[in-house]
């Protein structure tokens, strides 16, 4: 129905307004599924927040990493604490060498199992106890371990049919050491059916389901049915599959297990930060993890495991339209869904050419200035991020970290980006009419549907969708065209963009807080793929570009603002670390960083003009800020010389190698030798190759075994054993005195590094 003038004429500057609410209210619903359910309303009664708090809270007062006292307490607290509820708790206690991390650690698995009463299999609940060198670990992985002690808890009064294993592995951060010795040694290992593993790169948000083994279909199946509120898309899983990064459930997916893995991500600041701590724990966020372990054990737990085909190729797509609600459907319709899309698209293009709104060439057009936005988003974006680090170089950890500020940023590149391209768009569009430029934007995504589908099917359902909901938007309005105004026209179209805008808000965001600041220009490009199917049709309003200009005074304000306002406080700290390097054999010591001095750093490195590539000849580190330090020994390592039998043209040389005040010792080769077999404690160590040089030495990172351990090399018989020992803690000589880091300051490690060198 049209309006009449009079009652257009005095709406027309509202509905610029309602458009952007329309956009607005996409966003808003977008962020539902990154949001942690409230623990008081989601959480099953079952569950306890006051008994899931204490076990945290017990193992998160301290860092507690491998090797280190604390380690020890909080191994003997979960311990005491399973075998209180009733179980038989193992120690799978065993040496790991990882030559491809160059790195052998001594790890002790907490493992304990639960015989079902009619079993099909075996779910196995998984999550580690070690920590890094400064991080109390609250949710790294303090959340995951918490989560499955109160899941055992309940367990003890639940009657499962399937066997249920808990396995609190160790020295994950270290390699997924504790893992790979579970899956390589342990005689469990090879029952296990399904894995849920719980993780954290965060300390805030909701828990993501964000990886799963290979041919996922019924696993998934099964994920929605036993959770209450899942947060979880398969577009993550794509992106996962790709990425370096590992855990846990990289080594059990490797035995050849099912497998599902759960983290929180938000507050990235807090991540291997002595942040990462019981101040700061999200409650939420820790009932969330609470909640999947234990939906997800009951369920499985009851389940025909022997149903979950673990050699099926069919995957799921899945996703979170709203909130935590959950769609899923098999990929095998991933291909239909995409020719329906393209039946679609062709109909609209006859649609608009029928109705003289579009054309063949204007479309083409279009689809080049859809090209030309993307650039234009890309550009402008990257260019305002080099203005931004130049003037907040001092926080510019705040930027990269802390994703409270950078979600700030992130606010502002949007309006500025969105800004652009309204005022680039409503220029260009005079040419060719807005119909060509939103029937290019089509185009264009249909393409990108059609790389996913085939690509990335896990990430079809980014484009597909909203697509679909587009093109009917699109053909509504064709069909209207003469009857409703042209402002009715833009609230009838943007209606049918909220699909796309909710999916993308999640996409952008979470892009976002993986990538960080640091590439903002590659997330305002994946932005402007959703804004270019809203800006041609906004620009089509009597007055656009005034809203445009008034978002861009608005997100050039909120960036301004916040690079001069922003600043360290102690929930949104900046980082800094300071390394002491000290030579046993020159006995001389200085204090190194790599980052120019602030207020906590200045006291150990106060001029910027000591700049050294090579702070001690001893050292591998390059590039630092140097002075000399007092010398201390403390970590000075240990080498006592066992044996040394020569037979058969080799010669044998047996060591007791310690350095009992250190958390770690690395040791490496200092001139030409040919190692035929290595051992510690008569564990044999596998060798890459034999033959190692000055310029390409043997090397090796040893936790968990600073207090002694015996080591024997066997090389030619005419060759010396020429070799350095280091040790290593993580913070300063408790010698020296320094002024603590004050609140607004945190650190990913500071080193304490001695070294020393031996002949043979």
């Amino acid at each position: 129905m049209c309006m009449g003038k009079s009652k257009l004429g005095k709406l027309v500057p509202y509905y610029g307004l309602l458009a952007i609410l329309i956009f607005l209210f996409g966003i808003v619903i977008g962020l539902t599924p990154l949001q942690a359910p409230d623990r008081d309303k989601a959480s099953p009664s079952e569950v306890s927040f006051e008994s899931t708090w204490g076990f945290i809270e017990n193992i998160a007062q301290k860092p507690h990493p491998v090797g280190s006292e604390e380690h020890e307490r909080v191994k003997n607290y979960l311990i005491q604490t399973l075998e209180e509820m009733g179980l038989d708790v193992e120690i799978q206690d065993t040496i790991v060498h990882k030559p491809e991390r160059e790195r052998a650690t001594r790890v002790q698995n907490i493992v304990t199992k639960m015989e079902g009463s009619d079993s099909s299999g075996t779910v196995m609940l998984a999550a580690h106890y070690d920590s890094t060198f400064v991080s109390p670990g609250a949710s790294d992985d303090g959340y995951g371990v918490a989560a499955l002690m109160e899941t055992a808890r309940i367990l003890q009064d639940i009657s499962l049919k399937n066997d249920v294993i808990i396995l609190i592995t160790d020295g994950e951060e270290l390699g997924l050491l504790g893992a790979n010795a579970f899956v390589n040694e342990h005689p469990w290992a090879k029952d296990v059916d399904v894995v849920l593993n719980f993780e954290a790169r965060g300390i805030k948000g909701a828990t993501v389901m964000f990886e799963t083994s290979g041919g996922n279909g019924a696993l998934i199946k099964e994920f929605q049915k036993a959770t209450s509120s899942p947060a979880s898309n398969s577009f993550l899983k794509e992106v996962y599959d790709v990425m370096p990064n590992g855990t846990d459930l990289t080594e059990f997916v490797g035995a050849g297990m099912q497998g599902l893995n759960f983290a929180s991500a938000q507050s990235f600041n807090s991540y291997h930060t002595t942040i990462d701590s019981l101040d700061f724990v999200d409650k939420n966020t820790l009932m969330h993890h609470t909640t999947y372990a234990y939906e997800l054990a009951t369920h499985f737990g009851n389940i025909d495991l022997s149903k979950i085909d673990n050699q099926s190729e069919k995957n799921a797509v899945y996703f979170n339209p709203v909130a935590h609600t959950f769609v899923s459907y098999s990929d095998s319709l991933v291909i239909p869904l995409l020719i329906v899309t393209l039946i679609g698209l062709i109909a609209t293009v006859i649609h608009g050419i029928r109705r003289k709104l579009v054309s063949v060439l204007g479309t083409l057009i279009g689809f080049l200035l859809f090209l030309v936005s993307l650039a234009v988003a890309y550009g402008i974006s990257l260019f305002a991020l080099k203005l931004v680090t130049f003037f907040a170089e001092d926080v510019s950890w705040l930027l990269e970290f802390d994703q409270h500020i950078a979600s700030i940023y992130l606010i502002g590149f949007l309006l500025i980006t969105a800004a652009v391209l309204i005022l680039f768009t409503y220029v260009v569009q005079k040419k060719i009419g807005a119909f060509q430029v939103v029937m290019g934007a089509l185009i264009g995504w249909f393409l990108l549907a059609c790389v996913s589908s085939i690509l990335l099917t896990g990430a079809s359902y980014l484009f597909v969708w909203p697509l679909i909901f587009s093109l009917i938007g699109t053909n509504l309005v064709f069909w209207k065209d003469r009857k409703f105004s042209t402002e009715n026209n833009v609230l009838l179209y943007s209606a049918f963009l909220v699909p796309g805008i909710i999916l993308f808000t999640f996409l952008v965001f979470a892009m976002y807080i993986a990538l960080t600041i640091t590439v903002i220009h590659i997330v305002m490009t994946v932005a402007a793929l959703c804004l270019m199917l809203f800006v041609p049709v906004f620009a089509r309003l009597k007055g656009s570009w005034k809203y445009a200009i008034g978002l861009l005074l608005l997100g050039v304000s909120i960036v301004t603002y916040e690079t001069i306002a922003v600043e360290a406080t102690s929930e949104h700290p900046i980082g800094n670390q300071v390394y002491y390097l000290a030579d046993g054999d020159l006995e001389k010591a200085v204090w190194g960083i790599q980052t120019k001095p602030d207020s906590f750093t200045k006291q150990f490195v106060a001029d910027e003009s000591q700049f050294d590539e090579h702070p001690l000849p001893s050292f591998t580190f390059e590039e630092m800020y140097t002075a000399d330090a007092p010398y201390y020994d403390t970590n000075l390592p240990q080498s006592e010389l066992i044996s040394d039998v020569k037979k058969d043209g080799w010669r044998t040389i047996t060591l007791d190698i310690a350095a009992p005040n250190a958390i770690a010792i690395e040791l490496g080769t200092n001139s030409d030798i040919s190692i035929n077999e290595l051992s510690i404690n008569g564990g044999e160590l596998q060798l890459d190759e034999k033959h190692y040089s000055k310029e390409n030495p043997y090397f090796i990172e040893l936790f968990g075994l600073s207090k002694g351990f015996t080591m024997s090399f066997t090389i030619k018989a005419g060759e010396s054993l020429d070799f350095y020992l280091i040790g290593k803690t993580f913070g300063l000589p408790e010698e020296h005195s320094y002024s603590e880091r004050p609140a607004n300051m945190t650190t990913h490690g500071d080193y304490n590094m001695v070294l020393k060198s031996f002949r043979y």
